[in-house]
């Protein structure tokens, strides 16, 4: 399954991308966030 992340600015948005990666049926295939270094 290929996830987009739409913000980075919840403070859970970095364990949910972490438990995405770890499951191999899944993948993040994009990320946008207002402010481009958090994203």
């Amino acid at each position: 399954m290929n996830i987009g992340i739409i913000s980075y600015w919840h403070v859970h948005a970095e364990g949910y991308t972490k438990e995405i990666l770890e499951n191999t049926d899944s993948k993040v295939t994009a990320i946008w966030d207002e402010d481009s270094e958090r994203g």
